[in-house]
C-alpha cells in the first residue's frame, strides 16, 4: 500500500489487513482510491480512481480505505478545528494486490 499526495504527510495510526486476492487469468494493476480525511483523522470520501481489474479487489480496496484512521491535525486536538471547519487532507491510496492460486475444486479441505 502507497498513500500519495498531501495525506502522504498525515500518520497512518489504523493497520490495515490487506489480503492477497485470488489469482485471475490477468495480472492485477493496484486499485487507487482518492480519498479525503478530516482534522481528526476519519476518512470522509473514498471514490475509486484505478481499477485493477478484479472487482472483489477494487471492492476491498474501497472498503480499507474507508477504514483507515489517521492522527488528527495537531490544531483539532481538542475538537474545535473540525467543527469549525471540514478541510479534507485529500491524496491517493494506491493498493498493490498480491495474488493466490485458487483451490482446485478437487482438492480436499479438512481431515
Amino acid at each position: 500500500m502507497r498513500i500519495e499526495g498531501d495525506l502522504a504527510k498525515r500518520t497512518l495510526l489504523s493497520a490495515l489487513p490487506v489480503t492477497p486476492q485470488p489469482a485471475t487469468d490477468t495480472v492485477l494493476s493496484n486499485s487507487v482510491v482518492l480519498v479525503g480525511v478530516d482534522p481528526r483523522g476519519e476518512v470522509r470520501s473514498a471514490v475509486l480512481r484505478d481499477r485493477s481489474g478484479s472487482k472483489d479487489a477494487d471492492a476491498a480496496a474501497l472498503k480499507l480505505a474507508g477504514e483507515m484512521r489517521f492522527e488528527p491535525e495537531r490544531s483539532d486536538v481538542d475538537g474545535t478545528t473540525a467543527a469549525r471547519e471540514m478541510k479534507l487532507t485529500r491524496g491517493a491510496v494506491a493498493f498493490r494486490w498480491l495474488t493466490v492460486a485458487a483451490p482446485s475444486p478437487n482438492s480436499v479441505v479438512g481431515p
